[in-house]
């Protein structure tokens, strides 16, 4: 690899304090980008000084890339330290990203970028809630979504499987929801012809279509991944007998190119979805479309006069238990954004009182220097 040339790679993992990356640039030298990444052995990413002194950015403002912190999914300019490593330049701009409130924190975490598909894995055994999935949908915001019951072959009772797939039909299309089982071939190969015709949903990012596995822990998204590869890839583990959860068998987030061209992004297990943001693409795009047309800029859409959102409830146009669950999670997010203010305020704060401080000093290194100098002569 030449130390002097530029290349464009797709950042496959995160180490820390590093990257793993593979190469889309073709390896002659002439800059040219590969229809599909570098099948060699995968490299490593530094980050340059300036990336670890930037500020923390509303994900709104992280779609334009820059010099910004690569995530997972992302396409980046790179320049070559040596044969095995090379230092981050910046990251193009992105076509998807996927964040959540950082769990135990109140930070954006970014889950991934340029994603084109949304896979939402859960277990037949221990489905989501509507409000789980509901919080999955609004991390997915305007990319398409699929939703994958797993372990089928554990509820041998086709009755409840089918209620499970008419509660969830209230959420996402019917279309849109596949009952799977690893002792079912064909139910995997579904999934399979629908993910060789995968596209790129927009032309920012890497040229090459990424689908996303999403869901709690042992919901079986790393079997379902090996399946789709057809070897072992990903480490699995049986769900915990004492406490009926999955345990974490995936610690991070990886980038797998399969066979077929298409990227696939297997996620760690998540017992806990924090929201940051409510999208205007997600599932709760309508009701704020509706509240856009209320008499009260600040309306509740509880019993105000002239609440268009409530007025959608009473017509039939809109169910109650979504406006519910759209309260709560927009309260969750309205709570974050006023302490993430309040948190700012003091920072801003010390920030003026140093300036003050520091110009105080100034002003006293100067005098000083008045007082000690010579004195003028009449």
């Amino acid at each position: 690899m030449e130390t002097n040339s530029e290349i464009q790679c797709i950042v496959t993992a995160h180490y820390g304090s590093e990257y793993g990356i593979v190469s889309l640039t073709e390896a002659d030298g002439s800059g040219r980008l590969r229809e599909r990444p570098d099948p060699g052995p995968e490299l490593r990413a530094l980050l340059p000084g300036r990336f670890q002194m930037l500020p923390a950015l509303d994900p709104a403002d992280l779609m334009e890339g820059g010099d910004v912190l690569p995530a997972v999914g992302d396409m980046i300019r790179c320049r070559p330290i040596d044969r095995d490593q090379v230092l981050v330049e910046s990251v193009f701009p992105r076509r998807s990203l996927l964040h959540r409130k950082q769990a135990g924190g109140s930070d954006s975490q970014i889950m991934a970028a340029n994603v084109d598909l949304v896979w939402i894995v859960m277990p037949a055994d221990r489905p989501l809630s509507d409000g789980g999935c509901l919080r999955y949908l609004n991390v997915a915001g305007g990319v398409p979504v699929r939703i994958a019951i797993t372990k089928c072959d554990l509820i041998p009772n086709e009755r409840e499987l089918q209620d499970i797939v008419d509660r969830l039909s209230r959420l996402v299309s019917a279309a849109n929801i596949h009952l799977l089982s690893m002792t079912d071939p064909d139910s995997i190969q579904s999934v399979r012809s629908i993910l060789r015709t995968l596209e790129t949903t927009g032309q920012a990012g890497p040229p090459v279509a990424l689908t996303c596995f999403l869901g709690p822990s042992g919901a079986g998204k790393s079997t379902l991944v090996n399946a789709l590869l057809g070897r072992q890839t990903q480490d699995v583990s049986h769900v915990s007998e004492s406490t009926g959860k999955g345990r974490h068998t995936t610690t991070r987030r990886d980038w797998i190119l399969h066979p077929d061209g298409y990227g696939i992004l297997d996620t760690p297990g998540m017992r806990e979805l924090g929201l940051d943001a409510l999208p205007e693409e997600g599932p709760f795009g309508y009701i704020q479309e509706l509240a856009t047309n209320c008499r009260f800029r600040d309306c509740k859409h509880e019993q105000e006069q002239g609440c268009a959102v409530q007025e959608a409830v009473r017509n039939g146009d809109l169910n109650p238990s979504l406006l519910e669950s759209y309260k709560a999670m927009h309260a969750e997010v309205q709570r974050l954004q006023e302490f993430r203010k309040k948190r700012k305020k003091p920072v801003a704060d010390e920030g003026k009182a140093a300036q003050r401080d520091a110009k105080e000093k100034w002003h006293k290194e100067i005098t000083m220097k008045i007082r000690k100098g010579p004195k003028k002569r009449n």
